[in-house]
């Protein structure tokens, strides 16, 4: 697999779009990523691309910041290049209708595409090595519908043992219409699935950095993403006694103490507060109910170092070397971005992700509204969270 970027700030997407091409020197790519700022109009930038690439499959979604081997900029479009892989994408419509078929939908479209896996009506069936190989990436309007309905349905079909990740798409933290992209058509309300193989090894993980603080509660009522009910108690009413009645509304303090659910792995899964509404939490995803639930404390320094270790682990998990590392796609969070109130600083994040992999690591990726990242073996909603997947060199090169 071959993958190289490009990017442009340039205001007019058309001469955006080719500032961004001319860093890219492959000539006709399989797939063709791009990530484009709510600044833009999506469809004017994917009709452009797909006029430059028109034998290529373009897959993207609009973002919050776009992300490359060159760093971090905003308002910007970055374009991704992939070659020398065997690709397939698929779409899924009406999401606000039914999630889970949406999903299904999409996933099964692309792996329908591919030429190494077998579909079947209910699911698939791939050598066992190939999965080793494989990218799977989910780009989805996080704005209808049910985000994890969605993974669900994705889950069912690939069933276990794919490094899936991918994220929900962005409009800056306006919340009110975001897009996904394939070929030369914008969809919201939307899935795209996209499966190809690299020919080597893929390696996936995340990391968020948020500490447990010692407060846990029974989520005892909770309709799909809003909490209702802490330990008998309206959300704001524990959080106006634990950090006063002004913090327990206030959003940039919210982002930085948002719920952990333990799902498995090193850290919890991460549920944020996008709102409040008498007293409930409107969170980013669902949080089950009857179920208990930690809070969490952001350090500015400790989610810098998360970088880092979402990075170290994603190589470690493919099976390599920091050396081996051809290419990384990367999925952070708008809430990250927020917190740091500082461009600089999630340079830094991405620098330190980049610090991981080999110095010649093309990269490509978005801040988005959720990320997606394989959790115990499945493909889950993550928020607030550095998910990083890195594909290793070919042995010749080496």
């Amino acid at each position: 697999m071959e993958l190289q970027v490009g990017q442009s700030q340039k205001e007019n997407a058309e001469e955006a779009v080719k500032e961004a091409a001319k860093s890219i020197n492959i000539d006709d790519p399989e797939l063709v990523y791009v990530f484009a700022s709510y600044a833009y109009e999506m469809k004017e930038v994917v009709e452009k691309v797909k006029e430059k690439y028109g034998n290529s499959e373009v897959v993207g979604c609009s973002s919050a910041v776009e992300v490359t081997s060159d760093g971090v900029k905003t308002e910007s479009l970055a374009i991704g290049a992939v070659n020398n892989i065997s690709v397939g994408v698929g779409v899924g419509k009406n999401i606000d209708e039914d999630s889970y078929k949406a999903g299904n939908s999409a996933i099964k479209q692309a792996a329908e595409k591919t030429d190494f896996i077998e579909t079947r009506e209910d699911g698939i069936e791939i050598d066992p090595l190939k999965k080793q190989s494989t990218i799977v990436n989910i780009f989805s309007d996080p704005l209808n519908g049910v985000g994890i309905e969605v993974l669900e349905a994705v889950n069912d079909y690939l069933g276990e043992g794919f490094k899936t990740a991918g994220q929900f798409a962005a409009d800056n933290l306006e919340f009110e219409e975001t897009f996904v992209a394939y070929n030369d058509e914008v969809y919201n309300n939307a899935v795209v699935a996209v499966i190809y193989d690299t020919e080597e090894n893929v390696g996936l993980n995340k990391a968020h950095g948020f500490q447990k603080m010692q407060q846990s509660f029974n989520v005892q009522e909770a309709d799909k993403n809003i909490v209702k009910s802490l330990g008998g108690r309206k959300p704001a009413e524990v959080y106006a006694d634990l950090f006063g009645e002004e913090k327990s509304e206030d959003p940039g303090f919210l982002l930085m103490t948002p719920f952990g659910v333990d799902v498995g792995g090193d850290e919890p899964e991460i549920r944020v507060t996008i709102s409040v509404d008498n007293g409930c939490y409107v969170c980013g995803a669902s949080v089950p109910e009857d179920e208990n639930i930690t809070l969490l404390r952001g350090d500015k320094q400790k989610l810098l170092e998360a970088a880092e270790t979402a990075s170290s682990k994603a190589v470690e998990s493919g099976g390599l070397k920091k050396e081996q590392t051809e290419a990384a796609l990367i999925f952070s969070c708008v809430g990250r971005h927020a917190i740091y109130n500082d461009e600089e600083l999630t340079e830094e994040e991405v620098q330190n992700v980049m610090s991981k992999l080999d110095d010649e690591t093309e990269v490509i990726g978005l801040y988005g509204f959720g990320q997606i990242a394989q959790t115990t073996g499945k493909a889950r909603f993550n928020e607030e969270t550095m998910v990083v997947q890195v594909v290793g060199k070919d042995e010749n090169e080496l």
